[in-house]
Formats: structure tokens, sequence, C-alpha cells
């Protein structure tokens, strides 16, 4: 009796449960369903609410308008209808010069030229003020999408003869059209020829970066367009081609250097055999060079580092480009494939004239005035910062090699030299000596340029 009495109790209390369960999830189900109604109705709200403000950003005036959160500037220009974006861009004229005016024409052509290339185009070739058009073809060309580059090489190649100023806007367009199409950027520049010519730069300076990057790529396909268009007789296509080739088949370019090193304009193209060589392995580098023929070999060396810009490993962090390195890469041969080589070195690499004559005075003996005769001072240094750094040399001999080196490779001339000594902080006794060695050479070259006559 008890047994069924503990029966009936846990029986009712199971069935009082589940009715509890059952109406508990029945109150639940409403207060979500209420909730999501609620939510729902907000949310349609809100859509409601926003849509007007969308719309009306094509009737805001620019200066509102760049007051938008990133968000919804973004999306009103995105969306806004070619008669707005015109209207802003005429607004942006009218803003008063500042920072303010410089930062709104900056950021609206960075993204106008992502959505409407062609209306980026015709407003920035219609803006009056030349840095303000500089400043909008800067941020077109920065943030222009592979679409719109044929687009603004067109702009940038009209503009280049009215916006000048340290960046070659072409140039920039042609580096980034290169990587996505480069038949077409090569075509372009081939259509441009004249234009191009009539600016004063040189097609070669837009078409070689073209073909290296295209000839990376696919120097096939690049080598049958240069045959095409008769370009190959140019010594730097052959350059930049060779260049280009080596990044993508280093055996087969040197393969078809040394093929051709007998045909005419080909130096240059040794020259970026033996620098590419010299970055990837100095070894293999001197081993390209003796393979050579012998007579070709100053010439390669000559080359190679003529147009490489070199640094201080302080700034660059690069230990292999350093004057300093090359240099000592270069004497290693024989004093005889140094013709040039070293002098180029010194005049267009190596900006700092005390590291210069520094690294000079440590070479041995055997080999300094040898050295010291290739002397050349930096290119952009006036006649009195280059004499000084030759006078203050310790070496007594050194030093008058030096300077007899300047004078013959007419790192200065003589009126210069002998201006510059006599204006040195120095004894009358130096400057007299100095002043004898510049009357010695000037009457040497006399001599000779007579004999020659």
């Amino acid at each position: 009796m008890a047994d069924r009495s503990r029966l009936f109790a846990v029986t009712g209390l199971f069935i009082m449960a589940l009715i509890a369960f059952f109406i508990g999830r029945s109150i639940e189900e409403n207060a979500l369903a209420s909730k999501a109604n609620a939510n729902s109705h907000a949310s349609a709200s809100s859509t409601q609410a926003f849509a007007p403000v969308a719309q009306s950003h094509q009737q805001l005036p620019v200066t509102e308008i760049l007051a938008l959160p990133f968000a919804e500037f973004y999306e009103a220009l995105r969306a806004a209808p070619g008669e707005a974006r015109e209207k802003w861009a005429s607004e942006l004229m009218a803003m008063p010069e500042g920072p303010r005016r410089r930062a709104a024409v900056s950021g609206f052509y960075k993204l106008l030229v992502q959505f409407d290339p062609e209306a980026a185009v015709k407003a920035i070739g219609e803006i009056e003020d030349v840095p303000l058009q500089r400043l909008a073809l800067d941020a077109a060309v920065n943030a222009a999408p592979g679409f719109a580059l044929p687009l603004m090489a067109e702009l940038s190649l009209n503009l280049q003869d009215r916006i000048t100023g340290k960046r070659d806007h072409l140039s920039d367009v042609m580096l980034e059209w290169a990587l996505i199409d480069p038949s077409a950027a090569a075509q372009f520049i081939n259509d441009h020829t004249k234009a191009i010519d009539e600016f004063g730069r040189g097609r070669y300076l837009y078409i070689d970066q073209v073909i290296s990057t295209w000839a990376a790529v696919d120097p096939t396909a690049a080598k049958e367009w240069i045959d095409r268009t008769g370009r190959w007789e140019g010594w730097e296509i052959r350059k930049f081609f060779i260049e280009g080739w080596y990044e993508n088949d280093p055996a087969a370019a040197i393969s078809y250097a040394l093929g051709h090193v007998e045909d005419e304009e080909m130096g240059p193209a040794i020259g970026a055999v033996v620098v590419c060589l010299y970055v990837d392995s100095r070894e293999e580098a001197v081993k390209f060079v003796e393979s050579l023929p012998e007579g070709k070999r100053p010439a390669a060396l000559s080359e190679a580092f003529h147009n490489v810009i070199l640094g201080d490993e302080k700034e660059t962090g690069d230990t292999a480009l350093t004057p300093q390195t090359v240099g000592s890469w270069i004497i290693q041969f024989p004093p005889s494939y140094w013709h040039e080589a070293l002098g180029r070195l010194f005049r267009f690499s190596w900006g700092n004239a005390g590291e210069m004559l520094s690294w000079i005075q440590q070479q041995p003996p055997s080999i300094r005035e040898t050295v010291a005769a290739e002397y050349e001072a930096p290119f952009a240094d006036s006649p009195f910062e280059k004499i000084m750094p030759v006078l203050h040399v310790a070496d007594p001999v050194l030093r008058d090699q030096l300077l007899k080196a300047m004078l013959n490779k007419e790192s200065v001339d003589f009126d210069e030299a002998t201006t510059a000594v006599t204006n040195a902080p120095i004894s009358s006794e130096q400057k007299k000596h100095f002043l004898g060695i510049i009357a010695a050479v000037k009457n040497e070259k006399d001599q000779d340029q007579g004999s020659e006559k």
C-alpha cells in the first residue's frame, strides 16, 4: 500500500512537471515570436530611414559629402550618377586653398578612378590649377585598377608637357600595366612613339621597363614582339630583354649572351648579365667574365655597374651593392680590365669623396697607384668640394697621383682646379706645389692635342 502511494505521488509529480514544461514552452515561443516581430519592424524602420539619406547624398554639396563617415562617402560616390560626380568635382575646385582642399581632391580622385575612370580622366584633364591637377593625377595613378591603366596612360602622356616635377606618371603607369598586360603596354608605347619623343623623354625610357617585365614572364612572346616591330637593333631593348629573360631562365639568357657576344649593340646586354650574376653569385660572375673573349672583358665590367644605383650599407642594409664591395670585386681582375669601370664607379656611384679616397688608400701598394689613376671625383660636387678631399690625403705621392687623375679624367677643368687650390686654406708652399702639378698636366695635354693635329 505504501509502495503504491509512493508510485502515485511520483506519477503525479511527473505529470505536473510535464504540464509545466509545455506551458513554459508555449510562453517562450510567444515571447520569441514577439521579439522577432519587433526586430523585423525595427529593421524595416531603419532601412526606410536610411534609404532617403543614401538617396539624398546626391543632392549634398561636396563639403558635406566629404564630412560623411568613410563607408558612407565611399557608397555615395560609387552610387551617384555622373551629374552628381561632375558637380562634386566642380565644387572641389571652388574650395579655399589649403590642406583640407588638397586632402579632399586626393581622396575624391582616389575613389573616383576605381568606379568611373573615364569620369576621373575627364575631370582631371579639365583642372586648370596645375599643382591641383598634379595632385589629382598622383591620387588617380596610385589607385587606378588594372582596367583603368590604358586611360591613365593616355592622361599621363597628354599632361606630361604641362605637369612637371620629380614624378614621371607615365613611367609609373607603364610599370603597373606591364605586370598585367605587357603586350598591350608595349603596343601603347609603339602607337605613341611620336608623342613620347616630342616630350623629350625618349620612348626607350618606357619600352625598356615593359620589355624587361614581359621577358621575365614570357620571353618568347616578348622577343616575337620585338622582332615584329623591328626594335632589336637598339642596345637598350637588348639590355632590358636580357635582364628580364635572366629572371625567367638564367641559363638560357647566359647562353644567348655568350653566343651573341660579337654582335653589335650587345655590350650593355653583356654587362646586364654580369651584374645579374654578381647579385646572385660573385664567383659565377667572375667565371662569366673570364669566359668572354678577352677583348670584351673591360667593356663588360664597365657596362655592368654603369647605371646600377649603389648605396651606403648603413642606409640600404645591402652589403653586396656598395661602392666599396663592387670596387673590390672589380680590382681582382687584371688592371687592363679596369679601364672606365672604376672611373664610372667613382664618378656616378660614390657620393662620399672621403670614403672613396679612404678605400683607395687601403689598397695594396702593388695596385694602389693603378687604382688611383682611375680616380674621378663624385659627379655632383662643386670644384672646390672635389679638390679639397684630395689635398688632405696624407700620403704625398698618392695625393699627387689623385690630383693628376682628376685633371686627366676631366673631373675638374684647369681653371676650376687653379681657382680651388688658390682659395684653399693651405700654405703658400703647398699651393705652389699643387699649382705646379696643374700646369704640368695642362702642358702635357696641350702637347698631346698638338701632336694629334
